[in-house]
């Protein structure tokens, strides 16, 4: 499958850094040394549905706005601030014609993906230690995209329930089954600034381990809440000495005009982990093939990460990231308290 020019594949991901913030930095401080490459399992691939005829995102002035290009990619997606600062005066005014689109007339997934996107630019724009009208223009702008795509909280996702594509590749009927663990912030998730939650699933006992990212998104109350959208799948298959086999999918961003969540897998890796992230774990000089198991660079045994548990309920890990990331998203004035059409 070719790549798409609006998501470069460079910014594929794989299950390479540690899944807990604990041993981010022991877990991959030789994550650059080169390693024997070990082998590689086959299976499968997904199937993907037909191409979507519709504009990416549900209408050409989204689409738009991942045209604007900083640093290679796309500016909503960069976690280059200065490249993303270069880029606001091309984006801003593409940003207030996306306001004139019907919000209800959108996808609901390309609303809420478009959402996470702004949301995200507009959080590594307020961290910058750089300060100006420019910034402030651009973050503004951002956080009237927010408002105008997000959802009443009636409409929002209830409960803690993992994203129905994810539970196609990690299947219970394939011995796969939801863990949580003792660490309340994965690396993973720290790296998105708390805009994603990340999964753990393990098959049998321990055979294979998979993480699921999940997006979150912020109601027009400024509530925070899971969507039912699949950011990345990154699955190592495992045996006693360590990773023998990768596979990682992402998010086909083609199928969200149309409504569809539809992941697309990966045949290689560059960057860790996936596109809208503050930074990268690993950053690799140029794509490397997953068959080469790159991963074994920061996994190098069966031991490189903590092993999950279930000494406590999956929600009661959510449930608290779910308030942080609303508290964020209103720390930094992206939402006004008020229902989006009151606006």
């Amino acid at each position: 499958m070719a790549p798409n020019p609006r998501i470069p594949r460079a910014l594929a991901w794989l299950l390479l850094a540690p899944l807990l913030s604990g041993v981010a930095s022991a877990g991959c401080s030789d994550c650059n040394r080169g390693d024997e490459p070990a082998v590689h399992t086959d299976r499968p691939a997904v199937e993907l549905n037909a191409a979507c005829a519709e504009p990416l995102y549900g209408d050409p002035h989204l689409e738009a706005l991942y045209d604007v290009l900083a640093a290679g990619e796309p500016a909503m997606l960069t976690a280059d601030v200065d490249a993303l600062l270069e880029a606001g005066p091309t984006l801003i005014p593409l940003l207030d014609q996306a306001r004139t689109v019907s919000a209800t007339s959108i996808p609901r997934v390309a609303r809420e993906v478009v959402l996470a996107d702004a949301w995200g630019a507009a959080a590594r724009l307020q961290r910058s230690a750089v300060s100006n009208p420019a910034r402030e223009s651009l973050t503004h702008a951002l956080g009237a995209l927010m408002r105008h795509l997000a959802i009443e909280p009636d409409e929002a996702q209830q409960g803690h329930h993992p994203p129905p594509a994810a539970l196609v590749i990690v299947p219970a009927e394939d011995g796969w089954t939801e863990f949580d663990t003792e660490h309340s912030v994965l690396t993973h998730e720290r790296v998105f600034g708390l805009r994603r939650v990340f999964r753990i699933f393990v098959r049998g006992d321990h055979e294979a381990r998979a993480l699921v990212s999940q997006l979150i998104a912020i109601d027009s109350n400024g509530e925070a809440y899971l969507t039912s959208i699949v950011g990345e799948i990154e699955m190592l298959e495992l045996d006693a000495d360590g990773p023998t086999g990768a596979r990682v999918w992402r998010l086909d961003r083609r199928h969200l005009g149309c409504g569809d969540v539809m992941l697309e897998e990966e045949s290689e890796v560059q960057r860790i982990p996936d596109i809208g992230a503050d930074g990268f774990i690993l950053d690799l000089p140029a794509p490397e093939s997953l068959a080469t198991m790159p991963c074994a660079r920061c996994h190098e045994d069966a031991d490189a990460f903590s092993l999950p548990t279930t000494r406590t309920a999956v929600a009661d890990r959510l449930t608290p990231l779910l308030v942080r990331a609303g508290r964020d998203a209103q720390a930094i004035s992206l939402v006004s308290g008020v229902p989006a059409s009151a606006q």
